[in-house]
């Protein structure tokens, strides 16, 4: 981006402006109130929808569990996914996480990886079981 001065254009440090900028404290007060008043705004206006409430209370009974993903290189991603081995893995894992937790084997779309992620209660868990069932991947390479 440029400036025009005096017919003759400029280069601007875009960097060198933020820092300025940024050092006026005085528009540190004006940027925090104009953000408080945009979120107050946009809340005012979710809270009007007559839905707002409802998908409140089915989000609350929401809950996130730790999460592990661990990528496994392979010769052939198809062929070690469906290997009876790796999907005897998975099912023991699935039995152990029973409702508590989740797993997922997949090949990737665009590498020779295939992707073993799990969701368990606790993270020690989700370690546990992730690496147990990517080790019986890795044995297929």
């Amino acid at each position: 981006m440029s400036d025009v001065v005096k017919g003759k254009s400029k280069r601007l440090d875009h960097a060198k402006a933020a820092g300025a900028f940024i050092a006026k404290t005085d528009h540190v007060a004006f940027h925090d109130k104009r953000l408080w008043d945009l979120r107050s705004k946009r809340d005012a206006q979710a809270h009007g929808m007559p839905e707002w409430e409802t998908l409140r209370e089915l989000a609350s009974a929401m809950h996130t569990l730790p999460q592990v993903l661990i990528n496994v290189e392979v010769s052939d991603k198809t062929t070690v996914a469906t290997a009876p081995s790796v999907q005897a893995a998975v099912a023991d894992a699935e039995a152990e996480l029973g409702d508590t937790g989740r797993i997922l084997l997949r090949p990737s779309g665009t590498e020779q990886m295939v992707r073993v992620m799990v969701e368990a209660p606790d993270e020690d868990t989700a370690k546990q079981v992730a690496l147990r069932v990517a080790s019986c991947v890795s044995e297929q390479r």
